[in-house]
């Protein structure tokens, strides 16, 4: 009770910025908006309860959002149910037997390279959402159809998005009395507001509750294709997410304890795995919630599971609010996250710093966008494995 004060402040500046994003995110997914929500409610609560590093808020992430985009894609929907229950299985096998470790031996520009891809997969499709348009199946068809979506655009729908997108730039250089608040929240507030003057495509929620739980036994699916997709699922969230808490431990500065990398891993693997069977998506320790709420004063747990309580309460009570809001405001919040995940200036920095370690970062970037996620990240980690035992082998002769 004696950070109680700062944990619930804390906690209300995390779900400001949650909600949003957690819609646009399911959105960038192929999933339901109430997908989202749920994964935000799911991992608010378990992964707050469980968690080994208690800053870190989970939720649906934009690292994974191309990543499941493609798996609703390849298996569907219902199947992604069954992989993101097995993945999260999975991942609390790996937190039993103590791998926690082995994530910290993955570069870092892997890593960030392995973002940055995603951020510019996220932007080219939602490009399209921004325009008024549908989200193209993918990235290369995004690209090519470009032109002919910008001669097609709805015109309200483009100014909506550009008024969340200016603001959102634009937000931080207002007075801290005003921005402290994300700038999300304003820009969302004020597409929807501007919106109101058009009919267009809007957010569509109905009830957290499905009306059908995903059927986990039926086996109708490609059994060799889940069980990869789970495995692969499993990998890249755990890397975002352990990724995320050793982050956060450097923004704490020794206010908590450092994070038990093996006990966020069980924590992970529970919550993905209650998500799958309450239909909602894949979930990891997502870096811009857990630093808002770091900066925001937490200290403890309790903001986390109460930004996951406050996410649910809202959606109960007020559904029509955000029924009201248009998808291109969403967009245009996932068009700029995109971009600052691309993070070029990291990558002309990383470049200066070591010339491998820039290479892998591009490997790592051209082997996702030709390949898929999964894919190009064993082709990046087995290049860096080869030059790494060849150096040792190297200086052993």
């Amino acid at each position: 009770m004696r950070y109680l004060r700062d944990d619930v402040v804390a906690s209300l500046i995390v779900f400001i910025v949650a909600l949003p994003l957690s819609l646009g995110i399911a959105l960038a997914s192929g999933g339901t908006p109430e997908a989202g929500l749920i994964t935000a409610v799911v991992g608010g609560i378990i992964c707050g309860l469980m968690s080994g590093a208690p800053l870190v808020v989970a939720g649906p992430a934009a690292g994974l959002s191309a990543f499941v985009y493609q798996l609703i894609q390849e298996h569907g929907i219902a199947t992604l149910a069954v992989i993101t229950v097995l993945a999260g299985t999975i991942q609390f096998a790996m937190g039993i037997f103590r791998l926690g470790k082995v994530f910290k031996f993955v570069p870092k520009s892997i890593l960030e390279g392995m973002l940055s891809v995603i951020g510019f997969i996220i932007a080219t499709l939602q490009v399209h959402v921004l325009l008024g348009g549908q989200i193209p199946s993918t990235t290369v068809s995004a690209i090519v159809t470009l032109p002919n979506a910008v001669k097609n655009t709805f015109i309200p729908i483009l100014v909506c998005g550009l008024v969340a997108i200016t603001i959102q730039l634009f937000w931080h250089k207002l007075p801290k009395k005003v921005s402290w608040v994300p700038g999300a929240l304003p820009a969302v507030i004020a597409a929807t507001l501007l919106s109101l003057l058009w009919e267009m495509p809007r957010v569509k929620i109905s009830s957290l509750i499905p009306n059908q739980f995903p059927d986990l036994f039926s086996f109708t699916y490609d059994v060799n294709g889940v069980v990869i997709a789970a495995f692969g699922l499993a990998i890249v969230a755990s890397a975002e997410t352990l990724l995320t808490a050793i982050a956060i431990d450097g923004f704490t500065k020794g206010k908590v304890s450092p994070a038990n990398l093996d006990k966020e891993l069980l924590a992970h693997g529970v919550a993905n795995s209650v998500s799958g069977i309450v239909g909602g998506l894949p979930m990891t320790g997502v870096i811009v919630r857990s630093a808002v709420n770091v900066t925001s004063g937490a200290r403890t747990r309790l903001s986390t599971i109460l930004h996951g309580v406050w996410i649910l309460f809202f959606v109960v009570l007020f559904p029509t609010i955000l029924n009201s809001i248009p998808l291109t405001a969403l967009a245009a919040i996932l068009v700029v996250t995109g971009f600052k995940l691309l993070n070029l200036k990291e990558f002309i920095h990383v470049c200066k710093t070591s010339k491998l370690q820039g290479a892998l970062w591009a490997i790592t970037f051209v082997g996702i966008l030709s390949t898929d996620l999964l894919t190009g990240l064993i082709c990046s980690i087995s290049i860096y494995a080869v030059v790494v035992l060849t150096k040792r082998m190297t200086q052993q002769a």
